[in-house]
């Protein structure tokens, strides 16, 4: 068995073991949000009631676009590793176009390529500011927000300060993502902060989503990956 299916199975047991676990204790959202399409394929009365729920935006690198169905519309359609080549970048934009995905999430440099493909078509550009690590300045990722937008980009994914919240300092936490926040508002472009809910106990989870709110961002996700 290859190591990708190896990993396909892994991810497929830990998700059925996780909304086995959620029924179990009766959650009233069984949804488990995965980085492949298992979640499509497999679970598709769980991505319903996660949108039911209020999910505005599902994250996913859709090996099959075809299984995305009705949710396409909630996709963001991504392609975030660092050897991601330029043909790639042309496969996620025309099946962005043929399935009606939400946008394309790239990484900066792909931004004005994407643009020129997708021109004309309801699926936005969107790509990531302080990524992977959110250890940038306020300054830097404003700067670079700008230059997105400038480039084609209408949806900024900011990484958050995650040192910065651990260490309890909110308020450079809350002026990290301002700086963002305004640079992206002034041209009317979204901006959703990943707050990496895996490096974060629950009482900074909540804290990071408080201080998004107050610096005036538009959604907030949980993860780089």
């Amino acid at each position: 068995m290859s190591a990708e299916a190896n990993l396909d199975q892994l991810v497929e047991q830990i998700t059925d073991h996780i909304i086995a676990r959620l029924n179990q204790n009766g959650a009233q959202t069984s949804f488990v949000g995965c980085s492949t399409d298992v979640c499509l394929s497999r679970y598709p009365e769980q991505m319903r009631s996660a949108i039911a729920a209020g999910a505005a935006r599902l994250g996913f690198n859709v090996q099959h676009p075809l299984n995305a169905g009705e949710v396409a519309a909630y996709i963001d359609h991504t392609i975030l590793k660092p050897e991601a080549t330029l043909d790639e970048i042309r496969k996620l934009c025309s099946e962005a176009r043929t399935y009606g995905f939400a946008s394309v999430c790239i990484n900066p440099t792909w931004v004005r390529q994407a643009a020129e493909m997708l021109r004309g078509s309801n699926s936005l550009v969107c790509t990531v500011v302080g990524f992977p690590l959110g250890a940038n300045t306020p300054d830097v990722k404003a700067f670079e927000t700008r230059r997105a937008i400038f480039d084609g980009a209408r949806e900024i994914d900011m990484v958050i300060n995650i040192g910065a919240l651990k260490s309890g300092n909110d308020q450079l936490v809350e002026a990290d993502i301002r700086a963002v926040v305004e640079a992206s508002h002034e041209f009317n472009c979204l901006v959703k902060v990943i707050i990496e809910c895996a490096l974060l106990t629950d009482e900074e989870k909540v804290k990071a989503c408080v201080l998004a709110k107050s610096a005036g961002a538009d959604y907030v996700k949980t993860s780089t990956g």
